[in-house]
């Protein structure tokens, strides 16, 4: 990828700051800030970045989304940032899941409702790492909110990325989200910056789909200390691991290293770094099994600060040793270049763009362990020198400096979606009855509420027999026949066939489907039209809010949950519902994927909307609360034959590939649905990417959006 070392010049400008502009209200939010957080890459980029910022003069807001802190509290924290002008919120993600980046549906939704609800940003920062602005993007993409703000999307790290730099494979339907909601917020972002060409380089080759404004800039870190000293790296006494105790970082392969270099040299070893999982033990206990047979044991430093880190680092006779196996960026080598720590690093991934060109050989190595041992017992004997960067970082925060200053006021947001003059779309309500007259009313008095001025409703009775639901849809004849809406009955052949029915009566070019036990949002039909006219989608789903009782809340803080769809990620569609709960889809895209399955025993929203997907058409989730969804004891959903559900959904996926691989789709299945052991890990990552293959080659043959 020819890309620049720095900021392209803006559209429509030169790149250089803006002597008279104003400054710019931006917000940086992150899972990860270093202090709060005890902090990886992510966190030191943004502390820094925020600091740059402030000092430059804008106005700096900080939203914090882990839901701990790992050091200090609020008030400590808020006191540094305001010290420094930076105001510092504390928005805590969901509460933590099975695994430790479950709910990222939740976290994300929330980031967006905090940020819409503030005074306009000029410009927010995100990382891409465990898709945080997924919605946030989404909602601008639908005309809901940020339209005058530029969205910036920082590639630190995808979990697709890190997981084969780890060894590790997918094993959970959680896995699936976050992969989709990453590679999503890439491609929707206003503005992509990467540290490095190296993960630019990985995500084109790996099929992601980058935005026009794609610029490459390295981190902004806080300085710790004044870095003048030059005299360090004359005698090598003692060899630092340097970063997170785990396998992408190169754990295992320094202990192949130090096993080597143990009989034929005395130094210490230290392993400097927090610790995780390493081949199924905590990284302690691995280091302690591999180093039993050494001269010298390890100490293990665990728990140390950023700044604990890098005083440990600058005393004189300690060599950082980082062998990663791949890596974006690493803080920890731009770190010891900044801090002059000297240090032996892998060449693997983005580091050498870190390292000036003179200095790469006697710092850089690739990654065979007897040549690393050689290298290091070299450095032991005669020491080792700093490296300079191969970027001055004077330059870079200067860089990053123009770059904001000279951003036109809302100049690249994304085109609004013109308005134009045509007639506003008939949307058809279709409402499927059965034997719940009281819900039924509730269903009505909702569509009554409708902000949307043209609509109509079908309602098809499912073949009632009681005297009350009888009664009731009599009341309403007069009415609907004074409206032109259309009361249908017929006999009882389950909601698949009645909303088919519903359809084939209905006049509209949109169809919007409810349950009678449902109820829309006053403004559902408004938001659906405004959200399809925008983005040319075919089908839309959004929010559902769950609630269980006889009356509707009276305000979304009283439902019982909020049902999140994440839109149209195929392979998690084959897990879970995360399509969504359909709530709008154009009337030829209905009829050409076949309408909704007339078989008793499935899920016909869920089986619908990955037809619409699978045959490539635009479907929008919306990220607000649009219809109320009734939860209770007879919810067929609760009820029905699982297994039946569940195969409905198998043979969609099924048709899409070819007989010989049809027998993955269930395989997927069986294994995302639960966590396999570690015999079945390679099968799976088989079945897995024969999955992807086989739907790339499918797309390819796809009809058009």
């Amino acid at each position: 990828m020819n890309a620049p070392e720095v900021f392209l010049p803006l559209p429509g400008g030169n790149g250089l700051p803006n002597p008279n502009a104003a400054p710019r209200r931006i917000a940086i939010a992150s899972v990860d800030i270093a202090g709060p957080y005890h902090c990886g890459g992510v966190g030191a980029a943004y502390h820094g970045l925020a600091l740059e910022l402030a000092a430059a003069g804008h106005d700096v807001t900080v939203v914090y989304l882990h839901h701990a802190f790992h050091q200090g509290t609020l008030e400590e924290w808020t006191a540094y940032f305001r010290d420094r002008g930076i105001e510092f919120a504390h928005l805590p993600q969901a509460p933590t899941s099975a695994v430790w980046y479950g709910n990222r549906k939740e976290a994300s939704l929330r980031c967006y409702a905090w940020l819409a609800r503030q005074r306009p940003f000029d410009v927010i920062h995100f990382h891409e790492w465990l898709g945080l602005p997924y919605y946030a993007l989404l909602a601008k993409r639908q005309g809901l909110a940020f339209d005058d703000t530029l969205l910036c999307v920082e590639t630190h790290g995808p979990m697709r990325w890190s997981r084969s730099g780890d060894g590790r494979l997918p094993v959970r339907a959680e896995d699936l989200v976050v992969d989709y909601m990453e590679r999503k917020s890439v491609e929707m972002a206003d503005v992509v910056i990467s540290p490095s060409h190296y993960l630019l380089r990985w995500m084109k080759d790996d099929g992601w789909v980058l935005p026009a404004d794609v610029f490459v800039a390295q981190h902004v870190l806080q300085r710790c200390r004044d870095s003048s000293d030059a005299g360090r790296g004359s005698a090598i006494r003692e060899l630092v691991f340097f970063g997170r105790l785990e396998r992408r970082k190169g754990l295992p392969f320094f202990c192949d290293v130090i096993d080597r270099l143990d009989p034929v040299a005395d130094f210490a070893v230290t392993f400097l770094g927090s610790s995780v999982v390493v081949e199924g033990s905590r990284s302690a206990d691995y280091i302690r099994k591999r180093a039993a047979s050494w001269r010298t044991q390890p100490a293990l430093l665990t728990d140390y600060s950023r700044e604990q880190a890098l005083d440990y680092l600058s005393q004189p006779g300690r060599l950082a040793v980082m062998p990663s196996l791949d890596e974006n960026l690493p803080c920890a080598v731009h770190e010891c270049i900044e801090e002059r720590i000297p240090f032996v690093a892998s060449d693997r991934g983005g580091i050498p763009e870190l390292v000036h060109a003179e200095d790469r050989a006697r710092t850089l190595l690739p990654l065979d362990a007897d040549a690393f041992a050689t290298r290091l017992a070299e450095v032991l004997k005669n020491g080792q020198a700093p490296a300079r960067p191969a970027v001055d970082f004077n330059a870079t925060r200067a860089q990053w400096r123009a770059w904001h200053s000279a951003l036109p006021h809302g100049s690249l947001s994304r085109a609004r979606a013109a308005s134009g003059d045509a007639e506003a779309p008939l949307v058809s309500i279709c409402i499927a009855h059965y034997e719940r007259p009281l819900l039924l009313e509730q269903m009505l008095e909702s569509v009554r509420s409708q902000t949307y001025p043209r609509v109509e409703v079908i309602v098809v009775d499912d073949g009632s027999v009681s005297s009350a639901a009888l009664e009731y849809l009599g009341s309403l004849v007069s009415e609907f026949a004074e409206k032109n809406w259309q009361l249908l009955r017929q006999n009882n052949a389950g909601p698949g066939a009645a909303r088919n029915r519903a359809a084939n009566a209905a006049r509209g070019e949109y169809l919007l489907f409810a349950d009678d036990d449902d109820a829309l949002f006053p403004e559902a039909a408004e938001t659906f039209i405004s959200v399809a006219v925008r983005t040319g989608a075919a089908a839309l789903s959004c929010i559902l809010m769950e609630f269980e009782g006889d009356r509707i809340p009276a305000s979304v803080e009283h439902a019982k949950r909020p049902l999140i769809p994440l839109g149209p990620a195929l392979a998690v569609g084959l897990i879970c519902p995360d399509l969504g709960g359909l709530g709008m889809v154009r009337r030829d895209c209905f009829f050409a994927v076949g309408g909704f399955s007339e078989e008793r025993d499935v899920d016909e929203d869920w089986e619908l909307l990955l037809n619409v997907v699978a045959a490539g058409f635009n479907l929008q989730a919306i990220p607000v609360p649009l219809i109320w969804y009734r939860a209770h004891a007879s919810t067929r959903s609760r009820s029905d034959n699982r297994f039946d559900r569940h195969w409905s959904r198998i043979r969609i996926f099924e048709r899409m590939l070819p007989l010989e691989l049809r027998d993955l789709a269930s395989l997927a299945f069986s294994r995302l649905s639960s966590v396999p052991d570690a015999e079945s890990q390679k099968r799976l990552e088989r079945a897995i990417q024969s999955l992807e293959k086989a739907r790339r080659e499918q797309l390819t043959n796809s009809p058009p959006a």
